[in-house]
């Protein structure tokens, strides 16, 4: 048992200490001392861990929705878990940024931090309980990459589109010449063909997910990269130049973008 411990610990260990990692939870300084040339491909990492939050997050809605909420039509509990599962843990410098937009600070208990975790938890509840959509049937192959429950697939999709929308701005914003080393070594090491490039994965996602609303699902990837681009570059200009802050509250506002989208359609186009 002490070398599964061990073992387990090592693991999660180097998990922390990777770039992409830290680039998200990291403290400021500790980001500073970072060499930055290890920065320069932390958008993969970044990928990886967006897609493996994805799937914590479908197999954590089930499992809350089924032992907390016991699979009811509209769910409580399961959402605001959701929400404050991101916030606190992959999300959590995006919402200091957020915060500081307005300037004020995400400590516990403040009045920015309250408001977005009501609205993505009240986003996340009022998101209709659907899984029987009309479209095409899968191969069994592949079958598993579409979830069969509406929320699944937003919360899948949120983290995705989150992550292209950090390799986006960097395109778009300079950093200052004061700039954290890190932003400015994954900056130079995404390429214009890798942003261009990524955008692929969430829209063909999108695609996939809502196919049943015909050209509507256009509609919601379009909303999500005007979101990013729009949205990233005021922050960025917000923020005096490309940042950390201004890369992870741009995730941040594409998420919710995406959520917005889908409440929509789904309000005006019941599929």
């Amino acid at each position: 048992m002490a070398n599964v411990i061990k073992a387990a610990g090592a693991i999660v260990g180097r998990i922390v200490r990777r770039p992409a990692y830290m680039f998200l939870t990291a403290r400021q300084e500790t980001l500073d001392a970072q060499p930055p040339e290890r920065f320069k491909t932390a958008w993969l990492g970044l990928l990886m861990i967006s897609v493996a939050w994805a799937v914590l997050a479908r197999e954590l809605w089930w499992l809350s929705w089924r032992f907390l909420d016991g699979f009811l039509a509209f769910p409580v509990r399961t959402p605001a878990i959701i929400a404050a599962v991101i916030l606190l843990w992959p999300m959590r410098h995006s919402l200091s940024a957020a915060a500081s937009l307005t300037g004020g600070r995400a400590a516990s208990g403040g009045p920015v931090a309250i408001l977005i975790y009501i609205a993505l938890a009240g986003g996340l509840m009022f998101l209709p309980n659907r899984n029987n959509f009309s479209e095409p049937v899968l191969p069994d192959a592949i079958a598993w990459l579409r979830p069969d429950v509406l929320q699944y697939r937003v919360v899948i999709l949120m983290p995705i589109w989150g992550w292209w929308a950090m390799l986006i701005v960097g395109k778009f914003c300079r950093a200052p010449q004061q700039a954290c080393p890190a932003v400015a070594a994954m900056a130079r090491g995404t390429g214009p063909l890798i942003a261009a490039a990524g955008l692929a994965l969430p829209m063909l996602l999108t695609a996939l997910y809502f196919s049943h609303l015909g050209w509507r699902h256009l509609a919601i990837s379009g909303c999500c990269a005007a979101a990013a681009l729009a949205g990233g570059i005021a922050v960025c200009k917000l923020m005096g130049g490309l940042c950390r802050n201004a890369l992870v509250a741009a995730n941040l506002l594409t998420q919710f973008a995406l959520l917005g989208s889908c409440l929509i359609c789904y309000a005006l186009y019941p599929a």
